[in-house]
């Protein structure tokens, strides 16, 4: 390897010969993004969040939150889900069961869906968090289903 080759490789981090992250940070795209239908009232018919939490913020749960916040608008999308819940395919379930719930922040209220799936794949070695997921919410008289949901987090505080 020539020295414009290591100073390459070396501005990029990584080893060349394995390929392999020397001591870079991350390589995940943080990603919290869905679609809505109808239009979200100040957003769209596409959610893409600017803030991502995936953290245990309770005992018993863990916690993947893609927040969209600016000029003035807080919209969010939670997951929250048992601790020790397995990967695969899920129910979203209501609040008052036990199980997964996709929470939606829309116009300073809360709705929870209450319908749908996620798949969730988690590698606790790399503390990354992946899901797909589709859930239907109602505000107001309105149904939202909220498809192609797609998150891919890194841990942002402790599991």
């Amino acid at each position: 390897m020539n020295n414009s080759e290591k100073k390459y490789y070396a501005s990029l981090d990584l080893d060349k010969e394995t390929m392999s992250s020397a001591g870079a940070k991350s390589l995940v795209v943080p990603t919290f993004q869905a679609t809505y239908s109808p239009p979200h009232p100040l957003l769209g018919p596409y959610y893409s969040a600017n803030t991502f939490i995936y953290a245990s913020l309770s005992k018993d749960k863990i916690s993947v939150i893609g927040r969209y916040q600016a000029a003035g608008v807080l919209e969010q999308i939670a997951i929250v889900l048992p601790r020790n819940i397995e990967d695969g395919k899920h129910p979203v379930v209501p609040p008052e069961q036990n199980g997964v719930h996709i929470i939606d922040l829309m116009s300073d209220e809360f709705y929870h869906a209450t319908k749908g799936e996620i798949t969730i794949k988690r590698n606790s070695e790399k503390k990354i968090f992946e899901a797909i997921f589709d859930v239907e919410t109602k505000n107001n008289e309105t149904t939202y289903k909220i498809t192609h949901g797609i998150v891919t987090l890194e841990a942002t505080g402790p599991l």
